[in-house]
């Protein structure tokens, strides 16, 4: 029997408190998926007074980068602070999904701007990964 912890890898991408513009992303700033399923982004926000936007993107070669079409969170604003974000992406199979995958996050310009964090979960799964609900998230894509 497989332990969960043999099947999924937590990268952080960015850690920082930003008052406008897009957040410095750590090390290479995008997640190889490849022998990866699934494919999660996790969005922790603290305290914003502004706006944040986050989509992801992807590519074949870590170089020419296009956005995946309807995941994204768009103008969260001071009202859905202090929650937790999630953006699903399935991969394998016949979804076509693209070897490397980014987020491209923008904090709007606000007097203290938004405490955030970006994670990037990957998991590899025997069973086949689908996109599932909201589990208590704030908002999940």
């Amino acid at each position: 029997m497989a332990n969960l912890t043999d099947s999924v890898k937590i990268l952080l991408l960015a850690c920082e408190t930003k008052n406008n513009g897009s957040p410095t992303l750590l090390g290479a700033g995008y997640a190889d998926c490849a022998g990866w399923n699934q494919v999660t982004w996790l969005l922790p926000l603290g305290t914003i007074d502004t706006t944040v936007d986050l989509k992801i993107q992807e590519s074949d070669d870590a170089a020419t980068w296009v956005d995946i079409t309807a995941k994204a969170l768009v103008q969260v604003t001071a009202a859905g602070d202090n929650k937790v974000y999630a953006i699903e992406v399935v991969r394998g199979g016949s979804t076509g999904r693209k070897r490397y995958q980014k987020p491209v996050c923008t904090v709007g310009n606000g007097a203290t701007g938004a405490a955030l964090a970006i994670l990037c979960a990957l998991g590899a799964f025997s069973a086949q990964a689908v996109d599932v609900a909201s589990q208590d998230l704030g908002q999940r894509i």
